[in-house]
């Protein structure tokens, strides 16, 4: 059976939708510091300046909440693509400037919040991920618009089936980038920042090969 998106009890209020807000800024405050195993609703309260009963009278747990934290980025994150990537931005720039620029942003994000991306990478890697059609679309439309983003540079790809290899690309790089920035010894005997760089030029030979 399909999971449905965690909601919060309805804000009635302005003053109920601002402390909405103050919530979720709290547990991405506390995600900064503290991995999601690792966090409390004490924890998600303190960084908000709210009480724990403030929290739990719009969600039943820190496990409803974190879902609903996650869908929130999640849509962020899609709203944002759709203005970064906007073509009118990246017109004349090519192959190898998309890709550093995705590879940049990648890093970026890992580094910015580290507890908010693993949870996400984590989430994502779970069984139940794939029977959430929310979490499912969201990560369709994110790749399909990364993909239709590159392929305007089908031009300079000699590799085959280049729809494929695109979009294998993308993910193989959200995933690996996080890897590498993520979880330290994730490619032993190679630096982070050196895996970084390495998965940069595979991305950019791999789509230039064939």
């Amino acid at each position: 059976m399909s999971k449905t998106l965690p909601q919060p009890k309805p804000a009635r209020q302005k003053r109920s939708e601002e402390t909405l807000a103050r919530i979720l800024k709290g547990t991405m405050e506390a995600l900064k510091e503290k991995d999601l195993d690792e966090i409390g609703v004490d924890d998600i309260a303190r960084a908000a300046g709210l009480t724990t009963g403030s929290i739990y009278s719009r969600f039943k747990g820190k496990e409803e909440l974190l879902g609903f934290l996650l869908h929130s980025v999640q849509e962020k994150q899609l709203i944002e693509l759709q203005s970064l990537l906007d073509e009118r931005q990246w017109a004349g720039k090519g192959l190898e400037a998309r890709i550093d620029w995705l590879v940049d942003q990648t890093r970026a994000s890992a580094l910015a919040y580290p507890g908010v991306v693993r949870a996400l990478f984590g989430r994502q890697m779970k069984t139940e991920a794939a029977c959430d059609p929310e979490v499912v679309r969201r990560s369709n439309e994110s790749v399909d618009l990364i993909c239709a983003w590159l392929i305007t540079c089908a031009d300079e790809m000699t590799v085959p089936n280049r729809e494929g290899a695109v979009r294998t690309t993308v993910c193989v790089l959200a995933s690996s980038v996080h890897l590498a920035m993520l979880y330290p010894g994730a490619y032993p005997g190679v630096h982070d920042e050196a895996a970084v760089l390495h998965l940069r030029q595979m991305a950019l030979a791999y789509l230039k090969s064939g």
